[in-house]
């Protein structure tokens, strides 16, 4: 292997952990969120390069399910140079954020984030190991 197919190899893993850890986030802000209609958990979106801000007003999701599966194409697909983004536009997402919600007194993106650097390790752990 020369050192080009060495470099290019460990962009490819290294940028299938970011999507690994993206998807993973996606995953655990979709299902923290609260429910009542399942509007919030239908309206999480996936953007690679710039944000997506659109609020889909036919976007109910109970089980965050077909929010995920949505999302995950569109991970796979970014740019190993694009930004990734998890975003949520509709105008009460804030306040479920900030507790409004007893289902998710924490919030759900505060609590994902925080446990990310400990998944990244994780994840970095079994690319090194071979295990991905």
């Amino acid at each position: 292997m020369t050192v080009e197919e060495a470099k290019a190899a460990l962009r490819d893993r290294s940028n299938q952990a970011v999507r690994m850890l993206a998807f993973e986030a996606l995953s655990r802000i979709v299902l923290r969120t609260p429910v009542d209609t399942g509007r919030a958990r239908g309206n999480w979106n996936v953007g690679a390069g710039d944000p997506d801000r659109s609020v889909n007003i036919m976007g109910f999701d109970k089980t965050g399910m077909e929010t995920i599966n949505r999302g995950r194409p569109l991970l796979d697909a970014a740019g190993p140079d694009q930004t990734l983004y998890v975003t949520n536009s509709l105008p009460y997402i804030l306040p479920l954020e900030h507790g409004h919600s007893s289902q998710a007194p924490a919030g759900m993106v505060m609590v994902t984030l925080a446990e990310l650097q400990p998944l990244a390790s994780e994840i970095a752990a079994r690319i090194r190991a071979g295990a991905l």
